[in-house]
């Protein structure tokens, strides 16, 4: 069983649609066996960022020169993703250029009986060996989600349909703050909400609509019933 973080919450080839890896494009990453394979980590493991004494954020911010942009609630919500619109985007080719940027209200230890939910980024997009069922499709993809300082590797089903709470926002923004990390500028905001509108009417070519097939006879439940 892999080993589970407590995150402290109150209340082959290597080109596809996903990115090339080999050219350096991180929108997804290709592993033949695991993501660990890739990511050095397994699911559910932590990365804390390491910031030297005196020149990292957190410092300028004790200085008073990391100042945070003004985000009220409503504004993150623009580019807040639910659980259904993952799982009708997910084998879609745009699935990870769109997504990453994104923030989800997400559960960060499964294992645990009461999981807390939190405001989480989606900082890339892993392709997993295995597929696993996602609400009415399959899917091999899972998320690299960040709060704050702090990443950890979660499949789909973890993020919720639910809009994040106010007291899940004032969390967030306060471990951002703790962690020395900005939250998105309005112009970051501006910037994704239009990839989500172009994902939400999107055009595709004929070599985009021939992996949308090639990703649903991929993932079929089941084979199809030819008598």
């Amino acid at each position: 069983m892999n080993s589970m973080f407590h995150f402290s919450c109150p209340s082959r080839s290597p080109k596809s649609f996903y990115g090339d890896v080999s050219s350096g494009e991180k929108d997804l990453f290709l592993v033949d066996d695991d993501a660990s394979a890739v990511s050095g980590r397994s699911a559910g493991t932590k990365k804390k960022r390491k910031v030297k004494h005196g020149k990292g954020p957190g410092e300028k911010k004790a200085r008073g020169e990391v100042t945070q942009p003004d985000l009220p609630p409503e504004e993150l919500k623009g580019i807040c993703l639910s659980n259904k619109r993952l799982e009708k985007w997910c084998q879609m080719p745009f699935f990870a250029t769109t997504v990453t940027g994104c923030f989800v209200r997400a559960v960060f230890d499964a294992s645990i009986s009461d999981p807390p939910q939190c405001v989480t980024e989606i900082v890339s997009v892993i392709e997993m060996k295995n597929d696993y069922k996602f609400g009415s499709k399959r899917t091999n993809l899972v998320l690299n989600l960040r709060h704050a300082g702090e990443e950890q590797i979660q499949n789909l089903r973890a993020v919720s349909n639910q809009e994040y709470t106010k007291s899940e926002f004032k969390q967030w923004k306060l471990a951002m703050i703790a962690a020395g990390t900005k939250v998105p500028t309005p112009e970051m905001i501006v910037s994704k909400e239009k990839s989500i509108k172009e994902a939400l009417d999107p055009t595709f070519t004929q070599g985009e609509l021939d992996f949308i097939v090639a990703q649903k006879k991929q993932f079929r439940a089941a084979p199809l019933n030819v008598a």
